[in-house]
């Protein structure tokens, strides 16, 4: 027979795994609630349309995404990302409350090739706050992404900013035409060898002293860069460094920040501030949290013109950090351990009495005793049960701490008295 396997881009997640995923996934939604920030869900398909027009956008390409028909012959592709469904969602709902402050984690999915921290199906935590376009909302955007990556004990990163408006600016100052392709080529400057980026870079600039004069600015140091920007860029240049301002009154420090001019991603979908991730020694695995102002997503799908902004972090990426560092515990706090098979209804009403006064716990009925407190041990499990024949006929049972190796006996109201507080 054939072995068995997942698609191509796709794996599964063990228990082991899925605690350490939930773990992380868990202290994203409480910092994303820290921020009035309420969690939505979308369904896992679209009608095409929905998707290509998005697409068509620049970021994703329409040959990524998944796409099929249905038994009534109308074509639906599963979603790419989540900001699409949001934008549907306000857009067919013009009457909710703003600004909006939703945020998600979800799996998604793009045909591309897999590779180290991206997968077929890939899953994101993020947020998009619509309604309002202000500095202190793209500043938000920032902290909290700072905030998440941090509380899951990421700290060596940096957030590379830019906007798209200062780049249009920029591109009006060198004349350069052909921008799509233009910002395709500035965005791969750090995936591109240096003297092969500049050779075709070189293509887009008439003016040798152009040309010279973009490329010193694209290199300088994050400190010089502002004051190389053309002049006629001031106001959008002032609206960047009011987010940058704004970013550190929420706490972000001045080390995190990095203005980058090379960080040009989707131009076509977003139209100002945009920013990604990277953790210092880890820039090969990509960006591990991204994005940006989109004010004219829901215009597109004809909704009113709405101010956006958002981002998203991604899970499979973090989790290729952050993984090795996470301690998993026991599913389970309590083992109920009956000697024998004639005491398996009692170790069963038992189990039931525990798990109603919201305690986490098993019955064993497979190993002798001695092999039930081994395997007790080798899960983790914080307390053991024992029922015999005299704790049976006098209701106190023989309670086994696994951490202190120490065992007494205990009625089951002072069971659960002690194992909730030592939850």
């Amino acid at each position: 027979m054939k072995e068995l396997k997942t698609p191509k881009g796709t794996k599964d997640y063990l228990p082991e795994e899925m605690k350490k995923r939930r773990a992380v996934i868990e202290k994203f939604r409480r910092i994303f609630e820290r921020y009035g920030y309420e969690e939505v869900c979308t369904p896992v398909f679209e009608y095409l349309e929905l998707l290509e027009k998005k697409a068509n956008l620049g970021e994703e390409n329409v040959k990524d995404i998944y796409k099929f028909q249905d038994k009534g012959g109308r074509w639906l592709g599963l979603r790419f990302d989540m900001t699409t469904p949001i934008a549907r969602i306000v857009a067919s709902n013009p009457n909710l409350k703003k600004p909006i402050k939703w945020y998600y984690v979800a799996n998604m999915w793009r045909y591309e090739n897999p590779q180290r921290g991206r997968l077929r199906e890939f899953w994101q935590a993020g947020i998009e706050n619509l309604g309002l376009k202000d500095e202190v909302i793209d500043a938000e955007i920032l902290a909290v992404t700072y905030d998440a990556l941090r509380e899951i004990g990421i700290d060596d990163f940096t957030l590379n900013i830019n906007s798209r408006r200062l780049m249009d600016k920029i591109c009006d100052y060198y004349k350069i035409k052909n921008r799509d392709e233009f910002y395709r080529l500035v965005d791969k400057k750090s995936k591109l060898k240096r003297v092969e980026w500049i050779e075709r870079l070189k293509r887009f600039f008439k003016e040798e002293s152009y040309f010279k004069n973009f490329l010193e600015l694209m290199e300088s140091s994050a400190n010089e860069v502002w004051d190389k920007i053309p002049s006629l860029a001031k106001e959008e240049l002032e609206y960047l460094e009011k987010i940058i301002d704004y970013a550190k009154e929420f706490g972000i420090g001045e080390r995190y920040i990095n203005p980058d001019l090379s960080i040009v991603r989707g131009l076509e979908y977003y139209t100002d501030f945009v920013f990604e991730t990277y953790k210092k020694g880890e820039e090969s695995l990509g960006s591990l949290a991204s994005g940006g102002r989109y004010d004219n997503l829901i215009e597109l799908y004809g909704g009113k013109k709405t101010p956006a902004t958002g981002m998203a972090i991604g899970i499979d990426r973090v989790m290729e950090i952050v993984s090795k560092d996470i301690s998993v515990q026991s599913s389970i706090d309590v083992l109920v351990c009956p000697v024998d098979d004639s005491f398996k209804k009692e170790a069963v009403r038992i189990a039931s009495i525990l798990r109603r006064n919201g305690i986490r716990c098993d019955v064993e009925i497979r190993r002798r005793l001695k092999n039930k407190l081994s395997y007790a041990d080798s899960l983790g499990i914080k307390y053991c049960i024992i029922i015999g024949r005299e704790e049976s006929q006098r209701g106190v049972y023989s309670l086994r701490d696994m951490e202190k190796k120490e065992q007494y006996p205990a009625n089951l109201n002072e069971i659960i008295k002690k194992v909730v507080r030592a939850s």
